[in-house]
Parts: structure tokens; C-alpha cells; sequence
């Protein structure tokens, strides 16, 4: 028979992209919690922000989670897009001039 009598074979967490998932959505959620929560942190804030943007990018090309290389790609890419943001955020917060008017 072509039906599989185990249930855990129909759960979301039976996927192959189940743990990569797993993975990227608690990076997720700690970085709405530190963008939101961790106002006062300062520059910290920012690099803990860089720090889950990276880990997520490394998940994402190390474990290729889906079947298809386009959606591994498309994926890959969007997590690089939010890495290269977050990155320039940090340049900003530890840049010395700011804003335009501070002058040299």
C-alpha cells in the first residue's frame, strides 16, 4: 500500500526541512525579541541582530534544506539581503560621524 500507517510521517516536523526550519525560526524570534526588546542595549543590539542573520545564512547554505536548488537559492539569497542590512546597521552604529551634519 502506498499509505504509511505512522503518523509522525504526515507532521511537519517529519520533513526534511524540519530541524533547518526549526533552526531559522528561533533565529527568528530572538531577533524580533532583540529588535524589539533590546532597545537599550545599544550597539549590542545591533551585532547580536548580525550574529542571528549570520548563523541563519550559514544554516541555510550548509544544510540545503529543500529538494529544489532554485528554493535553496531564493532562500539563501532573501537570508543574505537581511545579513548584508544588518551588517550595514552595525557599520552605522560604530561609524564615527553619523549623520551628515557632523562633519570631519
Amino acid at each position: 500500500m502506498g499509505a504509511c500507517s505512522n503518523p509522525l510521517s504526515r507532521n511537519h516536523l517529519a520533513s526534511p526541512v524540519a530541524v533547518t526550519g526549526m533552526k531559522t525560526m528561533g533565529l527568528k524570534m530572538a531577533m524580533v525579541l532583540i529588535s524589539t526588546v533590546g532597545g537599550g542595549l545599544g550597539n549590542t543590539q545591533d551585532v547580536l541582530m548580525l550574529i542571528c542573520a549570520a548563523i541563519i545564512v550559514y544554516y541555510m547554505i550548509t544544510t540545503v534544506p529543500y529538494y529544489y536548488d532554485q528554493v535553496n537559492a531564493a532562500w539563501s539569497g532573501l537570508w543574505v539581503g537581511i545579513l548584508y542590512t544588518t551588517s550595514m546597521l552595525v557599520a552605522l552604529s560604530y561609524s564615527r560621524h553619523k549623520y551628515a551634519d557632523d562633519g570631519p
